[in-house]
């Protein structure tokens, strides 16, 4: 009986495979990162990164997970020589709209809001048309900044932008040359709000994907410049 069962479902693999095979063997693209992987010890620069198209079964992760943790997940599945935790956001973002554009197409979908009159609009961006600006010769990913108020401190790109307020303090490489936690979080802590903006303003680097986008509202015929949006509806059919 085993036997039987055993010899069934080989043939139904047989008819699978072959009602699959005339899709791509290798769906698999060569990407360059706009840090140019500078920055990743355990990727080698001479290393291509490679992404893949997102599946039916990767939908089904997403759907089932939400947020940044949903976006996390997919680049593991659809990046695997890259350690995502690892990523620089410059990067994290480039490979999110790169596995986007090869799944879906170039054509993204999404509704404006309009920042005059608060109508919605249908409207369509071309992903492929968006500007990635490479990192200079000399990146790092810590820069030294000098506060209004306060002293020198070293800050660099990080996992945690989302929540910027909540984990500036882990931002901060050294205050001084202080690098020990409990002493950066207090010093943030205590910082003028100037000085806390000025951190800030210092890791809006002007590397990666340009990620503003000019909008013509038909409703009130005026022009915004909004952050393309990417969400939760980003990795959908169109």
């Amino acid at each position: 009986m085993l036997e039987n069962n055993s010899a069934a479902n080989l043939a139904k693999q047989e008819i699978i495979d072959e009602l699959l095979s005339n899709l791509p063997q290798d769906t698999s693209i060569k990407v360059d990162l706009p840090s140019e992987c500078r920055v990743y010890p355990d990727l080698p620069t001479d290393e291509p990164v490679t992404i893949r198209p997102v599946t039916f079964e990767d939908e089904k992760l997403i759907a089932s997970t939400r947020g940044e943790d949903g976006s996390n997940l997919l680049l593991e599945r659809c990046v695997p020589n890259v350690q995502i935790g690892n990523l620089l956001s410059m990067d994290k973002i480039f490979l999110l709209l790169k596995v986007r554009e090869i799944s879906y197409g170039a054509d993204y979908h999404p509704t404006i809001a309009c920042n005059h009159c608060g109508a919605e609009t249908k409207s369509v961006f071309n992903i492929s048309d968006l500007v990635v600006n490479p990192v200079p010769d000399d990146f790092t990913d810590t820069v030294t900044v000098d506060l209004p108020v306060s002293k020198r401190t070293r800050v660099k790109d990080d996992k945690y932008l989302k929540d910027i307020y909540s984990n500036l303090w882990r931002f901060v490489v050294s205050v001084d040359g202080h690098t020990d936690t409990i002493v950066k979080s207090g010093f943030i802590k205590g910082i003028p709000i100037r000085d806390s903006k000025t951190l800030i303003n210092a890791m809006a680097l002007d590397y990666g994907v340009e990620t503003k986008i000019q909008f013509n509202c038909p409703e009130c015929s005026k022009t915004s410049v909004i952050e393309l949006p990417i969400d939760s509806g980003f990795f959908g059919v169109n």
